[in-house]
């Protein structure tokens, strides 16, 4: 079945779907990505952040695939 071609976004989506949380007194944004207005998710993008000189910093940034 899958996503039609004429569905798909001409790039990947990041936006619509943003979440903050605390892992190991850091703070994560997880945003996730989107190839089509349904069914295109396709995984996050994943921000860690550390508190370092008086303002959030990013630690490290990664792509976690839906499974």
């Amino acid at each position: 079945m899958g996503i039609q071609p004429g569905h798909l976004f001409d790039e990947i989506y990041f936006g619509n779907l943003i979440n903050f949380e605390i892992e190991n007194n850091q703070l994560v944004a997880k945003l996730g990505g989107q190839i089509s207005p349904v069914g295109g998710y396709i995984g996050d993008i994943q921000i860690t952040y550390i508190f370092k000189d008086k303002m959030y910093q990013v630690k490290s940034v990664e792509f976690i695939p839906h499974e």
